[in-house]
């Protein structure tokens, strides 16, 4: 059975390990929303000669991306 403590506004109190946890999850989740736009962002910024577009640079990105999980997949 699990028992939950009430603040004053009536919504449960989470224990340290709990909070720790909730925020550990929530910075995962937001680094891998957020990492790729941010790699092509820095790919446009030191190699504008090399991509004409953002598109390009996205399936540079993600053409990287597969050739790497192809290599995991061999091991």
């Amino acid at each position: 059975m699990i028992v939950f403590c009430l603040s004053e506004l009536g919504t449960p109190e989470l224990s340290s390990l709990e909070t720790f946890t909730c925020g550990a999850f929530a910075g995962i989740m937001a680094s891998v929303a957020t990492q790729p736009a941010d790699v092509v962002k820095t790919r446009l910024q030191l190699f504008p000669h090399k991509y004409n577009n953002t598109g390009s640079a996205v399936f540079s990105v993600f053409k990287v991306i597969k050739n790497f999980s192809q290599v995991l997949s061999c091991l």
